[in-house]
């Protein structure tokens, strides 16, 4: 790609990109002053003539975090916003939208556990085509050229009844692998829900124990959404452990219990307040 072409390419995406700011109530004066730079050098960017200017590295950078978007998406080197994205995208086949849902199953252990099991199942490809069915049958209807011929002859059913029947295949499918995959691993999806409940569990002590200043009526309700989440962990050898743990106790020593289940600390950064 020549340079001619990244500026043709950037003046393109960032015409976009700057669309979707507005929505959001950025004016130009706004983004003027987030990136340091004139307005008058904002508006060079997206002119026509010569296909407008590239702005320095820092400022590309500085372009990039705003936007959320790599530096080679917005030079065109890539067509998905990021490259973890395009990776997939370009082994599935994938859109960038359906990319970008893969990419954030893959931080959270419960759905991708779950997304494994689905793709991986033998009902799979059964489930796509009851689905394809019944989403054609809406949206395509079927004429019958033959006009001496009824077409009860052909389709016996009504079309809200063949809608009727492609949505109850589809359900029914679904409803198999679900039935297959709680069967099958249930002692594995119980860990993984645990291990979520907990997760969210220490994602609360750990905002808690940021806070600069702590009242005991806050610390009471900690210490009461720590037993009660104690109290519907799944029956598992691992949160056994945690069930006779005193809640003070977990609540002064979260960090060294993280360790227990593997959990990073960074993972669990606080919420802003």
């Amino acid at each position: 790609m020549d340079y001619e072409q990244m500026r043709r390419c950037f003046k393109e995406r960032f015409k976009e990109l700057k669309k979707e700011l507005k929505k959001e109530g950025y004016t130009i004066a706004n983004l003027a002053d987030k990136l340091d730079v004139s307005e008058n050098t904002i508006n060079k960017w997206a002119t026509d003539k010569d296909y407008g200017i590239l702005p320095s590295w820092d400022t590309m950078a500085k372009l990039s975090q705003l936007f959320d978007a790599d530096i080679t998406y917005l030079l065109g080197y890539q067509e998905c916003r990021h490259i973890k994205t395009q990776q997939i995208c370009d082994l599935s086949g994938l859109n960038e939208a359906a990319g970008n849902v893969i990419e954030s199953v893959k931080n959270n252990e419960r759905d991708r556990y779950a997304m494994e099991k689905l793709l991986t199942h033998d009902s799979f490809p059964r489930l796509l085509d009851a689905i394809y069915q019944y989403a054609y049958c809406h949206n395509v209807k079927i004429e019958i050229t033959d006009k001496t011929s009824s077409s009860d002859n052909y389709f016996p059913f009504t079309d809200e009844k063949k809608k009727t029947a492609f949505k109850l295949n589809a359900t029914e499918t679904l409803s198999d692998i679900l039935e297959s995959l709680y069967e099958g691993n249930r002692e594995n999806m119980e860990y993984i829900q645990g291990k979520a409940d907990l997760t969210n569990m220490f994602k609360t002590i750990h905002w808690y124990a940021s806070l600069s200043q702590h009242n005991n009526n806050l610390k009471e309700k900690i210490l009461d959404y720590i037993r009660l989440t104690l109290k519907t962990l799944p029956g598992h050898p691992v949160y056994d452990i945690f069930k006779q743990i005193e809640p003070e106790y977990i609540l002064k020593n979260y960090k060294e219990l993280l360790k227990l289940l593997k959990i990073n600390l960074d993972d669990i950064t606080p919420p802003t307040t």
